[in-house]
C-alpha cells in the first residue's frame, strides 16, 4: 500500500510502499501519459513536454531506496547496506525470518513543487483518456462509467494522487485544504500549455526557501502552477527564453531557463529533505 508523507525538513514527500506498488505506479504513469493517445493534436508539442516532465519521476519511482520491512522491521532500528539480493540477505539477518522481495518497504523522495504538478498533469492525462474510453468528443467525461471505474491504470493513480491528498489534508487546517483540493482539481488552467522550464525555476525558489516561509508556500506553490499565465515570473521566463532561443537558434522547449540544475534538484540521500 502506499503512503506519503511530508519530509524532515518539508522540502517535498516520501512515498513508501513495496517494490510491486513502484512498478505499478511506473506502469500506470506509462499507460496514462501517452501525449499521441490522449493529448491534443494542435498543441502537440506541448502535450509531449508535460508527458516528458510527469515521466521524469519514474527513474526515482523505479530506484527507490530500501528502508526496512514491515511489520517485521522497524525502519528507525535499522538500516541496510548495499543493492538488491546485498540488502534482503541483511533484513534476513536482523530480523531472523526469511522475508521476500516484495515484503520490503522501498522509499521515494519528491519535491514538493515536482509533485504538485506531476498530479495535477496525470489529472489531465486521466480526463482525456476517460473521454476516449467513454466515448466522448469534449466535455468533461463521466468518471463513474465503468470503463473508467474499472480501468487499472486510472486506479492505481488515484490511489497515489488520494495518498498524497491525504497527507496533505494532515498539514493543512481545513480552510487551506479546501483551498489546496479546488487548486488541484483546477482543469480550467491549460495546464498542457504550459512552458515546464517554469517548474524549474519554482523548484528553485521554493528550495532557497525555509521554515515558516516554507510552509507559506504550500499554497502559493499550486497557486503558481494553476494561475502560471497571469504570474509575472512566467512572462518574464517567457522573454528570456524567447531571446536565448533566437540568439542559440534551438527550439523553445529545448531552451534551458536554469542551466545550474543543482538549484532546483535535490539528491535522494540529500540531507536538507
Amino acid at each position: 500500500m502506499i503512503k506519503v508523507e511530508l519530509t524532515k525538513h518539508l522540502a517535498g514527500v516520501a512515498i513508501s510502499g513495496t517494490r510491486f506498488d513502484f512498478q505499478s505506479i511506473v506502469k500506470a504513469c506509462h499507460l496514462n501519459c501517452d501525449a499521441d493517445k490522449y493529448g491534443d493534436k494542435e498543441f502537440a508539442q506541448e502535450w509531449v513536454d508535460m508527458e516528458s516532465k510527469t515521466l521524469s519521476l519514474c527513474p526515482d519511482f523505479m530506484t527507490a531506496g530500501l528502508v526496512g520491512s514491515d511489520p517485521l522491521v522497524s525502519t528507525e532500528k535499522y538500516s541496510f547496506e548495499g543493492d538488491g539480493e546485498e540488502r534482503r540477505d541483511n533484513l534476513k539477518k536482523v530480523s531472523g525470518l526469511f522475508v521476500g522481495e516484495q515484503a520490503l518497504i522501498y522509499r521515494c523522495n519528491v519535491l514538493y513543487p515536482e509533485m504538485c504538478y506531476s498530479m495535477l498533469a496525470l489529472n489531465f492525462f486521466i480526463r482525456n483518456k476517460a473521454l476516449l474510453l467513454t466515448e466522448k468528443t469534449s466535455g468533461l467525461p463521466d468518471m463513474f462509467d465503468r470503463r473508467v471505474v474499472w480501468d487499472w491504470s486510472i486506479s492505481v493513480i488515484r490511489d497515489l494522487q488520494a495518498a498524497f491528498a491525504e497527507c496533505m489534508q494532515g498539514f493543512f487546517d481545513p480552510a487551506d485544504f479546501a483551498k489546496w483540493i479546488g487548486m488541484m482539481n483546477d482543469y480550467s488552467c491549460r495546464l498542457e500549455r504550459m512552458h515546464t522550464q517554469y517548474m524549474d525555476k519554482l523548484s528553485a525558489v521554493f528550495l532557497k526557501t525555509s521554515g515558516d516561509q516554507r510552509k507559506e508556500y504550500f499554497l502559493k506553490i499550486p497557486l503558481g502552477i494553476v494561475k502560471y499565465k497571469s504570474n509575472y515570473k512566467y512572462k518574464k521566463m517567457l522573454r528570456i527564453l524567447g531571446f536565448r532561443s533566437m540568439r542559440r537558434r534551438i527550439p523553445f522547449q529545448e531552451t534551458d531557463y536554469m542551466p545550474d540544475d543543482s538549484e532546483y534538484r535535490l539528491a535522494q540521500d540529500d540531507e536538507r529533505w
